[in-house]
């Protein structure tokens, strides 16, 4: 009878999750040109609200 080797078992399983597992794409989080405009548009006119009342 052979002996278990403990570290050898858990190696295997290891690779085998491993092998399982199946990274996914990693996507940029990158917006876009309108949402940067939207944005922007939203602060001015906030700003020049709060310009108009202090004025």
């Amino acid at each position: 009878m052979t002996k278990e080797n403990p570290l050898l078992n858990q190696d295997i399983e290891q690779r085998i999750q491993e092998a399982r597992y199946q990274k996914g794409e990693t996507e940029k989080s990158k917006r876009s040109i309108f949402y940067l405009i939207l944005v922007c548009l939203v602060t001015l006119s906030v700003l020049l609200s709060l310009l108009r009342y202090l004025i």
